[in-house]
């Protein structure tokens, strides 16, 4: 990690959980891919997904081009769009 990634966590909050529903759109977490090390020219930060199911703050997301749902913490998640937490 070079000193403009260590800056960007200690100027950030991680992001608390999402209120997501069944059929909502959803990607990554700018944050979270980061805190992975997920380079910019990952897939992951590209990745779409609905949520087709929810239990406390998980969320159970179809991603786009896989055929089995994966459970994912919804910290992690975000709606794609223009706010803080979407990572494009």
């Amino acid at each position: 990690m070079n000193a403009n990634d260590q800056a960007y966590f200690r100027s950030r909050k991680a992001p608390g959980p999402l209120a997501v529903k069944e059929g909502d759109p959803v990607t990554y977490t700018r944050y979270f891919l980061k805190s992975i090390g997920a380079p910019l020219t990952d897939d992951m930060w590209r990745r779409r997904g609905v949520v087709i199911g929810t239990k406390d703050n998980l969320a159970r997301v179809q991603w786009d081009g896989e055929e089995e749902s994966h459970w994912v913490l919804t910290n992690n998640l975000a709606i794609p769009g223009a706010n803080l937490r979407h990572c494009e």
